[in-house]
């Protein structure tokens, strides 16, 4: 089936260039995807529901096991990764020394007995949570444009052997 697919190319393509990619993705694409699909989700949903629409105390509480969940999260990510003999050790390092340092923050402050979410402004509810966003989103820009350029570097390297 492969040979008549590469026979179709030049019909369908004009070229019989075939660029081939390694199999399966690699630890920043998967990391990539793994922050898009299932981190960021969740930091939105502490976000929306839990912080930037406080109205009650209570929400303090939803915000802290939003933050719990989000550990859970990590925890996950880290075992797989581990299981997976730490084939990706960036990943590792990025979670145990960026992500949980800022979460374990946030919940230190969301957990002081001094802390109403009532007598806080948005701006001061919303800036702990803000900053791992922004890692989070940062990292992922970096592994996003790496991946790129790894694309980018795979098809000129593809032109060459032409």
């Amino acid at each position: 089936m492969i040979d008549q697919l590469k026979e179709l190319i030049p019909q369908f393509c004009g070229s019989t260039t075939i660029v081939t990619t390694k199999d399966g993705p690699n630890c920043e694409w998967q990391e990539y995807e793994f922050s898009k699909s299932s981190v960021l989700p969740v930091v939105d949903d502490i976000i929306q529901t839990s912080i930037f629409k406080a109205k009650r105390d209570s929400d303090k509480r939803d915000a802290i096991i939003g933050l719990v969940n989000l550990q859970g999260v990590f925890d996950d990510r880290i075992k797989k990764l581990f299981t997976e003999e730490l084939v990706c050790p960036e990943e590792v390092t990025a979670i145990k020394k960026t992500y949980m340092p800022q979460v374990n923050k946030c919940m230190e402050e969301f957990l002081r007995p001094s802390v109403r979410f009532t007598q806080m402004s948005r701006q001061q509810r919303i800036s702990c949570i803000k900053v791992l966003r922004g890692a989070i989103e940062s990292r992922s820009t970096k592994l996003l444009q790496f991946e790129l350029e790894r694309s980018l570097d795979g098809i000129s390297q593809q032109n060459y052997v032409k």
